[in-house]
């Protein structure tokens, strides 16, 4: 919902999506979980295997990070393992 503030003249200040949702910070996370978030913009089925791989860690980091990540409600899987797609919550 836009607010307006009076002033000499009106102005409509309508607030960003992740702001007015949640605190979606990308500063507040920490360095691997926003190159997760990255990966899975450009590529919302890509596995954790090929997450893994691109940033430099093992599996099981990923796993640990993207578990951060949906406990902050920030990321889910929709569908299964082997035919689902990650998305990020708005």
């Amino acid at each position: 919902m836009p607010k307006f503030i009076e002033g000499d003249i009106f102005k409509a200040v309508i607030p960003l999506k992740k702001e007015a949702n949640q605190d979606l910070n990308l500063e507040r996370l920490g360095e691997i979980e926003q190159k997760i978030l990255e990966l899975i913009a450009a590529n919302s089925q890509i596995t954790i295997f090929l997450m893994a791989e691109n940033i430099g860690i093992s599996t099981t980091s990923v796993e640990n990070n993207i578990k951060k990540l949906k406990e902050k409600d920030i990321l889910e899987r929709i569908g299964s393992a082997r035919g689902g797609h990650w998305k990020i919550i708005d």
